[in-house]
C-alpha cells in the first residue's frame, strides 16, 4: 500500500474505484465483515462508498482478502507505472 500512498505514478493515477478496492480489502483484512451500520447520507457520500466497497466483500475469509490485495496493487502499480520515491519504476515500460 506504501507504493500505492506514497509512490509518484507515470501514467495517470488511480481513480476513486480503484482506490477503494483497496480500501475495502484493507479492511477486510483487518477487521473481517463489515461490522458498523451502513452511513445515511448524511454521514457522506465518501464514507458510504467506503462502507460499500468493504461490504461488498462480506464473507471473504483473510487470507484470500490479503491475495486479492496483493494482486490489485500488482495490478495498479504496472497500469500507473508507481515510483517509489528514491526507487525503481514498477510497472511495464514502453
Amino acid at each position: 500500500m506504501k507504493l500505492i500512498e506514497t509512490g509518484k505514478p507515470k501514467k495517470g493515477s488511480p481513480g476513486s474505484a480503484e482506490k477503494l478496492v483497496l480500501l475495502g480489502l484493507t479492511k477486510q483484512v483487518n477487521d473481517g465483515d463489515v461490522n458498523t451500520p451502513k452511513p445515511g447520507v448524511i454521514g457522506g457520500l465518501q464514507n458510504r462508498a467506503r462502507w460499500n466497497a468493504w461490504n461488498a466483500l462480506k464473507g471473504m475469509d483473510k487470507k484470500d482478502a490479503m491475495e486479492e490485495y496483493v494482486k490489485q496493487v500488482g495490478i495498479q502499480a504496472a497500469k500507473y507505472q508507481f515510483e517509489a520515491r528514491g526507487h525503481a519504476t514498477f510497472g511495464v515500460s514502453k
